[in-house]
C-alpha cells in the first residue's frame, strides 16, 4: 500500500473531531492522495513504456551490427567454398566437427605424400572471417604412437601449411586447391627450413609479376 504524503497525516489523525461536514474533506484529500498516486504511477508506466521501446530498439541496433559484420558475398564464398571440399573429397574424408562462435571446424582423412603416401587425421578451421581470415590446419600428436618421427613430420607439415595458407589466401586460392598443396607438396612442407624457402619462392614470385607488369606497358 502506497504511503500517503505527510500533509495528510494530520488530517487522518484528527478525523473522529472533525464534524460531519468535514468528513468529505477527509475523503477528498484521501482521493487527492489516490489521484495522484494514479497519476504518479501512470507517469511510471509510460516511462517502463518509453524505456522499454528504447531497448528495444538498442537491442535491435545491437543485432543489425552483429548481422552485418560479415560480408554476404564473403558468407557465400565460404559456403561455396567448403561445399566443394565435401563434393570433391567425399564424406568419408571430410566431416563437420563443431560449428563455434568464430570457426567452423571440419575432420579432415588425407592420404599425404612425404615422399611415400601417408594417411593422417587433421583438424580443419576455417574461420567466419574467411575469406578475410586464412584456414588453419591443427594435426592432435598420437601419443601413444611408438612412431615418433612420423609424429614430429606431420606436426612440422601442419606448422608450415599454416603459413603457406597465408600466402594462398592472399593469391586466392580456394580452399580445396589449398588441400591439394597439402597432399602433393608435403614433401616440401616437410622441409626444416621451408620458411626461408617460401620467402625465397614469394620473392621470386613477386619479382616476376612485376616484370610481366612492365613488359605488357606499352
Amino acid at each position: 500500500m502506497h504511503s500517503l504524503p505527510m500533509s495528510n497525516l494530520h488530517t487522518t489523525d484528527n478525523m473522529h473531531s472533525l464534524p460531519m461536514s468535514n468528513l468529505h474533506t477527509t475523503d477528498n484529500s484521501k482521493k487527492g492522495s489516490h489521484s495522484g498516486t494514479n497519476s504518479q504511477k501512470s507517469k511510471n508506466s509510460q516511462n517502463k513504456s518509453i524505456s522499454g521501446k528504447h531497448t528495444k530498439k538498442n537491442s535491435k541496433t545491437i543485432s543489425s551490427v552483429r548481422a552485418s559484420k560479415f560480408d554476404p558475398k564473403d558468407t557465400q564464398q565460404r559456403h561455396d567454398e567448403v561445399n566443394q571440399c565435401f563434393h570433391v573429397l567425399s564424406n568419408k574424408s571430410i566431416k563437420l566437427f563443431k560449428k563455434g562462435p568464430h570457426m567452423t571446424s571440419y575432420g579432415l582423412s588425407l592420404d599425404i605424400r612425404i615422399p611415400d603416401r601417408l594417411r593422417a587425421k587433421f583438424t580443419l578451421n576455417v574461420p567466419h572471417e574467411y575469406p578475410n581470415a586464412p584456414i588453419k590446419l591443427h594435426y592432435k600428436r598420437n601419443e601413444s604412437s611408438e612412431d615418433h618421427s612420423r609424429e614430429e613430420l606431420l606436426q612440422l607439415v601442419v606448422k608450415n601449411f599454416n603459413i603457406k595458407a597465408r600466402d594462398l589466401l592472399l593469391q586466392k586460392i580456394p580452399i580445396i586447391s589449398q588441400l591439394n598443396y597439402l597432399v602433393y607438396r608435403a614433401d616440401v612442407l616437410a622441409m626444416p627450413d621451408f620458411r626461408q624457402t617460401n620467402q625465397r619462392e614469394r620473392i621470386f614470385y613477386a619479382a616476376f609479376a612485376t616484370d610481366s607488369c612492365t613488359a605488357t606497358t606499352p
